[in-house]
């Protein structure tokens, strides 16, 4: 396991976006474009913003299967103009007005899942506080590295108050259901508000996960963040205990969040 890092930065199996799943196998241009379209409109967080590169927004799409899900990159170049490529480049295909849809391209539309963008930080709320941070990471092709998403619930918190798909985010569309119930809340501008309050550190005993590190209560309009360590829950549950934030501040690599560049955030 790679971890969350600031430089990188089971469910319901489809959720049909422009028809049902089996629609996809007969879509027209015109319903996949508007298929791409309410995708970059109904899941924000899922929005990289803008390239320097090439000015585009982008958007990761993961598609469960019998052996390993599969990940796709949605592209959109001006209003109606989208494209969508496999992870490693094995699918390529432009999506416009005037161009057939493969059968193929029709079914990950329908039945795909947003990602969280790369670098998303993202809060479970339970009773208005923050139990656990949700850190995704964008992956890299060139690397083989796919995306992923580390639940990183508080230590020494009850695994009652974790988020329901905690071993199994990616794939599981109780994570976009979650967000538009307000149990899933983008909390990076909170990390990020004042220098001096929170951090990531690098994990302990030579793990290669981190941790965030909150050092005082973090109020919000409608949630309010604890303060204390967040770290993987696999390590949770196999027992580890976190460090002493102040030893963990102390730890060569550990950073000020309010003065790191590196989270995700909207355009």
């Amino acid at each position: 396991m790679h971890g969350f890092s600031l430089e990188n930065a089971a469910g319901r199996e489809a959720d049909p976006v422009g028809g049902s799943p089996g629609r996809g196998d007969h879509i027209s241009p015109e319903e996949a474009s508007a298929a791409c379209s309410r995708l970059f409109a109904e899941y924000p967080l899922a929005v990289t913003p803008p390239s320097a590169e090439d000015g585009n927004r982008s958007m990761v799409l993961v598609k469960g299967g019998t052996r390993q899900p599969a990940f796709f990159v949605l592209t959109q170049d001006g209003d109606d103009l989208f494209a969508i490529r496999s992870w490693h480049d094995t699918i390529s295909q432009e999506i416009r007005p005037d161009q057939n849809i493969p059968g193929l391209v029709g079914r990950i539309l329908a039945e795909a899942m947003p990602v969280p963008r790369g670098s998303a930080v993202l809060g479970w709320v339970s009773d208005r506080r923050v139990t656990a941070i949700l850190a995704a990471e964008g992956g890299q092709p060139a690397t083989q590295q796919v995306p992923d998403i580390y639940v990183m619930p508080r230590s020494l918190s009850s695994e009652l108050d974790w988020p329901p798909f905690t071993t199994s985010p990616l794939g599981d569309w109780r994570l976009w259901d979650h967000v538009a119930r307000g149990l899933i809340v983008d909390i990076a501008p909170l990390l990020t508000r004042r220098a001096g309050y929170t951090f990531w550190a690098p994990g302990p005993y030579g793990r290669n996960a981190g941790c965030f590190v909150v050092k005082r209560h973090l109020v919000a309009e409608d949630y309010w963040l604890p303060a204390g360590v967040y770290l993987d829950h696999w390590m949770l549950r196999e027992g580890v205990r976190a460090p002493l934030p102040g030893l963990l501040l102390t730890t060569p690599g550990a950073v000020d969040l309010a003065l790191h560049s590196c989270l995700g955030t909207g355009s």
